[in-house]
């Protein structure tokens, strides 16, 4: 006879671990195309296909409405959102400037590191966490990183003074949404 073998238990979901699964599922769902720009998202069809209660659908709902995927309207219901090509395009753009930021970002510290290294001084994480050296004391090398570290600095600096400028030429001069619907406390 043949032992038993069962199936490894996955271990339940907390009831946020839940609500973030039917949020996850949804937002993929209407990424990868599975509900169309401008399909109607009825909130039974949703409960069956994800196995979710009414309270998580409709937190999934609210959840994608702040993020600018799904429109609810009164008396109507949800339907996915339908963005233009020049909205595709003005996300592409937001997409590759925070690209570039991050980058800039991690670059900034790193030059950092290797300055205060190659200057035989210690480097701290917000001045609380000490990092060890990653380069030999050297101070050429501490010279020419200083200069790569203070370009990068003002690069950055260039940069968010450039997208500052921009919000605010979209907000005042050209009187469109960009800079309240990057506002993380706007009214949806």
């Amino acid at each position: 006879m043949k032992p038993l073998v069962s199936a490894p238990e996955t271990p339940a979901l907390s009831r946020e671990e839940e609500q973030a699964e039917v949020i996850r599922r949804l937002e993929e769902d209407i990424i990868f195309g599975r509900f169309a720009p401008g399909s109607r998202l009825v909130e039974d069809t949703l409960m069956t296909r994800y196995g979710a209660s009414r309270h998580f659908v409709r937190q999934a709902l609210f959840q994608l409405e702040r993020q600018g995927i799904v429109l609810r309207e009164k008396n109507i219901g949800a339907t996915v959102r339908f963005y233009s090509a020049e909205e595709v395009l003005q996300i592409y753009e937001v997409r590759e400037m925070l690209t570039r930021q991050a980058a800039l970002m991690i670059a900034l510290p790193v030059t950092g590191w290797i300055v205060n290294s190659a200057s035989n001084v210690p480097f701290r994480i917000f001045w609380l966490v000490p990092l060890p050296a990653i380069v030999a004391p050297d101070e050429p090398t501490a010279d020419l990183v200083a200069e790569v570290h203070g370009g990068l600095a003002a690069l950055l600096a260039l940069v968010l003074a450039a997208h500052i400028g921009g919000a605010i030429w979209h907000h005042f001069v050209k009187r469109d949404t960009v800079l309240t619907r990057m506002l993380p406390w706007r009214t949806p």
